[in-house]
């Protein structure tokens, strides 16, 4: 019977394959899952696709494609609330409502540049080795106690691009 990878049976395996396709430490990954630095170096001659080391730059797009699309949806948001505010006459909320628009703009004006100028930039954490290795000791201590595990995951979900 052929033995089981043990990285293809670990929990944080998609943490483990980010760092492996970043080209970090087989040695030190191994280290920081408590695996044996074999079982990584199998593991990723074997099971991490060819297609995944070469998707890095396609993913790196694609996220800073999503976060230009959720600026879009925001300030279709925020002109919603401009025409209710105008119509109530509330110039309070028209005027912040307006600052709101401006900085969307902006915002959605160099992420737009950052596209065009450098499409391999990475936009985000997600990739990040620190971040990474957060998530997992995170995710790890908190799982005994699941309510506390979703709600730390709900607020990291709010944080601008930590996607």
């Amino acid at each position: 019977m052929p033995r089981v990878c043990t990285v293809c049976g670990h929990k944080y395996r998609d943490e483990m394959d980010i760092l492996l396709v970043q080209g970090k430490s087989k040695a030190r990954i191994a280290s920081l899952f408590g695996l044996k630095e074999y079982s990584v170096r199998n593991h990723f001659k074997k099971h991490v696709p060819e297609k995944m080391l070469k998707s890095s730059e396609a993913t790196d797009l694609l996220r800073a494609d999503e976060l230009v699309l959720e600026v879009r949806r925001l300030k279709g948001e925020v002109n919603e609330i401009l025409v209710a505010a105008k119509g109530k006459d509330s110039l309070t909320l028209a005027l912040a409502s307006i600052d709101r628009l401006a900085r969307l703009i902006e915002l959605q004006a160099k992420l737009i540049g950052l596209l065009r100028d450098n499409p391999t930039i990475n936009i985000g954490v997600l990739n990040n080795p620190e971040w990474v290795q957060i998530k997992a000791i995170i995710l790890e201590a908190t799982e005994p106690f699941p309510k506390a595990q979703e709600q730390i995951l709900s607020g990291l979900r709010k944080v601008p691009n930590l996607n």
